[in-house]
């Protein structure tokens, strides 16, 4: 099991040139969370499980020389799993399956009650699953058959008000 959390209390990354624009400094603050949990339930078969929590929000400008002091991105991931293998003689089985998702927002002047705002939000998740196995038939040749499984689904949402108008944009997996 580990936890970590990183906090950086930033720099601006749009550029000063005349060095009195007071530009803010851009923070992050993240954590991390990961466990594995792996049973040996005899010599010939082991178990595996596993979870991992990353989440982190930072402060970002606007462009390389324009600083933005409400600006933000928020990021979420999770990734869970887990599988067996049996290896006893001349056979091995091993089957894993993993499933993960992710959610990040973009967020200018949105949630500060701004005139002109921009936000984004994506979120995605994957499934994977697979089974295979070896046989081995000779001191050099194996036998090795299996299969998997994949899908992938994921959304945005962009809403920005600009002095050009409006604009908005959406996309939802059809699977």
């Amino acid at each position: 099991t580990r936890y970590a959390k990183l906090s950086s209390s930033g720099f601006s990354s749009a550029y000063d040139s005349t060095g009195n624009k007071k530009f803010d400094n851009d923070s992050y603050v993240g954590n991390n969370f990961s466990t594995t949990i792996e049973y040996h339930s005899n010599p010939n078969l082991t178990v595996k499980f596993y979870v991992q929590n990353n989440n982190n929000r930072n402060d970002i400008d606007a462009s390389s020389f324009t600083d933005s002091k409400t600006y933000f991105t928020k990021n979420t991931d999770l990734i869970t799993g887990g599988g067996f293998v049996f290896n006893k003689n001349y056979i091995i089985i091993v089957g894993n399956h993993q499933y993960s998702t992710s959610n990040r927002y973009y967020d200018n002047n949105y949630t500060a009650g701004g005139t002109f705002y921009s936000k984004n939000t994506y979120n995605s998740a994957f499934d994977f699953a697979e089974l295979f196995a070896s046989f081995k038939i000779l001191n050099r040749v194996n036998f090795l058959i299996g299969n998997d499984i994949r899908t992938y689904i994921m959304n945005s949402d962009y809403t920005s008000v600009s002095s050009l108008g409006s604009y908005s944009s959406k996309f939802k997996d059809t699977i």
